[in-house]
């Protein structure tokens, strides 16, 4: 049997909106992958769209979203995990395929590409550019929502840590980034997903401040000494890539 090249993992507290998701992962070009949805909503999933769609399914309301992503990672069968939060939708149809011939071009353990996200009256292009571990010291990091990575990478640096509840993507991507070597992490240059503009980091005043708290931990726990730094570049960096309509 031919191995799985993609696990994409959809982890939701909120499936209202999943069928655009699901839909933009149906009509990919390349179809050697595996969708995995972890439901922690109220209320499981319609039965029309899960016969709609072609997912593994897993409810259990009381999972929160790291422990989620941290499930559907163990039960996957894929080579590369990917996140595809719901609400999110791939840019084109050729995403998944323009990917797997990167991975298999550069032979990388990382790739990661651009991500676009709006509202009705801006929208946000992030193009997160090569990368070059010195950026990391200037707030530079790739969106966790254009981060494929090789699954075996989770079995030698860990899962997603739970004790952060909003930035532990951060986290796991600093522990790749800081630990595999350069050569291995390759950005390209294609908009991978589009999005809408605020997600949990960013949905009220509250989770920024809350997400940032963590961020300071997370750096301080690498023991990176410049944080204070670090984060107020981090924030400069996204209103900098905002774009009025």
């Amino acid at each position: 049997m031919k191995q799985i090249f993609f696990s994409i993992i959809t982890a939701t507290k909120d499936p209202k909106n999943i069928s655009p998701t699901l839909n933009s992962l149906k009509n990919q070009n390349f179809k050697n992958y595996e969708s995995i949805i972890i439901d922690s909503s109220s209320k499981p999933i319609k039965n029309k769209i899960r016969k709609k769609f072609n997912f593994k399914y897993i409810y259990n309301k009381k999972l929160s979203l790291y422990n989620a992503l941290n499930h559907g990672i163990k039960i996957s069968k894929g080579n590369v995990i990917f996140f595809l939060h719901s609400d999110d939708i791939l840019n084109k149809n050729n995403i998944l395929e323009r990917v797997e011939k990167f991975f298999q071009k550069s032979k990388s353990y990382i790739i990661y590409g651009d991500i676009i996200m709006s509202s009705n009256r801006y929208k946000r292009i992030w193009r997160p550019g090569n990368f070059n571990k010195k950026k990391i010291y200037s707030g530079w990091h790739p969106p966790h929502t254009a981060f494929f990575c090789k699954k075996n990478l989770f079995s030698k640096y860990g899962l997603f840590k739970t004790k952060y509840s909003i930035a532990s993507d951060y986290d796991f991507m600093l522990r790749l980034m800081l630990s595999v070597k350069s050569e291995k992490i390759k950005y390209l240059k294609l908009p991978i997903v589009k999005m809408k503009i605020g997600g949990t980091s960013t949905k009220s005043v509250t989770n920024i401040i809350k997400s940032n708290i963590e961020v300071i931990k997370i750096l301080r726990s690498f023991k990176i000494k410049n944080y204070l730094k670090i984060v107020i570049l981090k924030l400069l960096t996204k209103f900098f890539q905002i774009r009025l309509k």
